[in-house]
This record gives structure tokens, sequence and C-alpha cells, in this order.
């Protein structure tokens, strides 16, 4: 599962790494796409984010 709090906690996932990664480029043009469209303006957040993986 990918996860992109940066734009409206958008997420996806995929059945592999590349398969997510590809599914979560195609969700950001899609959002990207629809904001420019509907003219909504989009905020830069600049809050440093640190990816950390846990094995359970």
């Amino acid at each position: 599962m990918t996860y992109v709090p940066a734009l409206d906690h958008l997420s996806t996932f995929g059945s592999t790494r590349e398969e997510g990664l590809q599914n979560t480029r195609e969700a950001i043009r899609g959002y990207l796409e629809a904001a420019d469209k509907e003219g909504i303006k989009l905020s830069v957040d600049t809050t440093a984010a640190e990816l950390v993986q846990i094995a359970v």
C-alpha cells in the first residue's frame, strides 16, 4: 500500500512493489489533473517526511 499525505491522504496499492508505485504515479497524475481542471489550488507541505519499515 502506498500513501501520499500531501494530496489529501491519497492512497493506492499493487500486487508488487513496482505495481504499487506505478499505481501511485497514475493516481498522483489523476489527482493533479482533476485539481487543475477544477481550479483547485494546491498547497505545498514542507514538513519533512521519514519512511520507516518495521518488521512484526
